[in-house]
């Protein structure tokens, strides 16, 4: 299997990996602006935090699993 020097070889869990983590960080900044602006239900502080801990959980537990299954995953 030839190889090109400028793109390593990744395991394919990988390339799913970085774009959920990019949105799941978005959605972080999206958050942060909504709760700033204090638009819709951002206006309550306490709704933001929450989407803070909601936001947190599932994007720890999207990694966990992706990574968990791309070690299992076979060669």
């Amino acid at each position: 299997m030839t190889q090109n020097l400028l793109l390593p070889l990744f395991p394919g869990f990988v390339y799913a990996l970085i774009p959920t983590l990019f949105v799941f960080f978005n959605i972080f900044a999206l958050n942060m602006w909504l709760q700033y602006r204090k638009i819709g239900r951002w206006d309550d502080d306490l709704f933001g935090e929450r989407l803070y801990i909601i936001l947190s959980l599932l994007a720890k537990t999207a990694l966990a699993w992706m990574i968990f299954a791309g070690t299992l995953a076979p060669v």
